[in-house]
């Protein structure tokens, strides 16, 4: 979940504003997993990837 904090706090201190879908999530011993995908608008897909870089 740190990364997917850290993408999407990316992406919104840019000025984007993401949406999220969570694809799926379980637990793992004491943890959690979860896959995630996070989406921006199509006319800004080039500019969100060089933030994420």
């Amino acid at each position: 979940m740190t990364e997917y904090y850290k993408v999407v706090g990316a992406l919104k201190n840019n000025g984007f504003k993401p949406k999220t879908k969570t694809l799926s999530h379980s637990g793992i011993g004491s943890g959690l997993a979860c896959t995630y995908q996070i989406f921006v608008h199509n006319d800004f897909i080039h500019e969100a990837t060089e933030v994420l870089q």
